[in-house]
C-alpha cells in the first residue's frame, strides 16, 4: 500500500485479471464510467475526490475486441492538486495586480507575464524571445553595471524604462530578484515594475514651479529695492523741508501748527524706517547673522496708535493696554 491510502480502503495496485466489474464499490461511480467507456482503449488516466483526498488512476486497458484485464495504479494526488490550487490562487492575485510583473530565464527568456504587462505590450509569452526587447539599452545597460557591482546581492531596486507596444517609452520604479539554486546557480529572474509616469509629471511640474517661484522672487527682491531706493530721498526731503518751516517760523507758530509739524516729522522718519526695513528684509537670505533685537511691545503699540492718530480721533476709538512685556 502507498503512503496515505490505508485510510481510504483504495488499493495501489490493480493486478493483473482485475475487471471493471471487480473495482465497483472500490473506486466512485463517475470513475467506474469513465474507465468502462467503450470507445478507450490503452492508458487511461481518470482524477477523482475519494473522501475529501485527490487520487489519480492509470490503467491499461485492452484493445477492443481483444481479451484481457485491467493493470494500473491508483497513488494519492492531494498534495500535487493543493500545490496546483495554491499556484492558481497566486496566479489570480498576480494577474490582478496593476503593477507590471515578469519571471525570466537566466538567458532573459519570459516564463511569466502578468496580465498587466501583456496589456501595456500587446504581446504575449510566445511574442517576446527576450526580455530586452521590453527595454532601452541604456536602462538594460544601467541594471547589469549594478548587478555587476553587487556580485552577491540578489536584489536590484530602482528607476527604469519600459517600452510599451507603441515603443513609447514609460517610467517605472523596478524590483528585480535573482533566484539561486542550492548550488548557487542562478536559475531564473523575478522583476516587479510600477508605472510612476504621473509621479514623474508632478515632479517636473514641482520643479518647473520652484523655477518660477525663485525667479517671481528675485524680480520682486529687484523690485522692493528699487523701490525702496526712489522712496528713501522724497521721504528726508519731506522731512527737512518741515524742519525748514518749523525753523522759518519759530517764535510765530501757534501750538496746532507746532504739533502738526512734529506729527509730519514723526511719520516722515517712520516711513523711512520702514522703507529700510524693508531693504533689510529683501536682503535677509543673504545676513548670516541671526536677528536678536530686543523690541518693546509697548512702544510699539504707542508707535502704531501715534501713525493711525488721525483715524483713531476721527472714528472715536479708545485703545487701553497693559502688562506689555519686552519681547524678540
Amino acid at each position: 500500500m502507498g503512503e496515505g491510502l490505508d485510510d481510504t480502503g483504495l488499493p495501489e495496485i490493480i493486478k493483473e485479471g482485475v475487471s471493471i466489474k471487480d473495482l465497483n464499490g472500490i473506486l466512485p461511480y463517475e470513475v467506474i464510467n469513465k474507465l468502462d467507456d467503450k470507445n478507450d482503449t490503452g492508458i487511461i488516466q481518470v482524477e477523482f475526490l475519494f473522501q475529501k483526498v485527490h487520487f489519480k488512476i492509470a490503467i491499461t486497458k485492452p484493445v477492443q475486441g481483444e481479451p484481457g484485464s485491467l493493470i494500473g495504479i491508483v497513488y494519492n494526488i492531494d498534495a500535487e492538486k493543493k500545490s496546483q490550487e495554491e499556484l492558481l490562487r497566486l496566479t489570480d492575485i498576480l494577474n490582478q495586480s496593476t503593477d507590471y510583473i515578469a519571471s525570466l530565464e537566466p538567458d532573459g527568456k519570459p516564463i511569466y507575464f502578468n496580465n498587466a504587462l501583456k496589456d501595456l505590450i500587446q504581446k504575449d509569452l510566445k511574442d517576446v524571445s527576450n526580455m530586452s526587447q521590453l527595454h532601452p539599452s541604456e536602462t538594460l545597460g544601467r541594471i547589469r553595471d549594478a548587478f555587476d557591482k553587487q556580485l552577491y546581492n540578489d536584489i536590484w531596486q530602482g528607476d527604469s524604462l519600459l517600452l510599451d507596444s507603441n515603443q513609447k517609452l514609460i517610467p517605472v520604479s523596478q524590483i528585480i530578484i535573482r533566484h539561486r539554486d542550492e548550488n548557487d546557480r542562478i536559475v531564473r529572474y523575478s522583476t516587479v515594475m510600477r508605472n510612476i509616469s504621473e509621479q514623474k509629471l508632478i515632479q517636473e511640474r514641482m520643479a518647473m514651479n520652484a523655477v518660477e517661484l525663485e525667479k517671481s522672487n528675485q524680480d520682486l527682491k529687484h523690485f522692493a529695492y528699487i523701490t525702496s531706493h526712489d522712496l528713501k530721498e522724497p521721504i528726508r526731503n519731506i522731512a527737512t523741508h518741515v524742519q525748514l518751516l518749523t525753523k522759518l517760523i519759530e517764535g510765530n507758530q501757534s501750538e496746532t501748527i507746532s504739533e502738526y509739524s512734529t506729527f509730519i516729522t514723526k511719520n516722515a522718519v517712520r516711513l523711512s524706517n520702514l522703507v529700510s526695513s524693508l531693504l533689510k528684509y529683501t536682503n535677509l537670505e543673504k545676513m548670516d547673522a541671526e536677528v536678536s533685537d530686543s523690541v518693546s511691545i509697548g512702544e510699539l503699540i504707542q508707535d502704531i496708535i501715534e501713525s493711525h492718530k488721525l483715524m483713531i480721533e476721527e472714528n472715536n476709538v479708545s485703545i487701553k493696554y497693559s502688562g506689555i512685556v519686552t519681547g524678540k
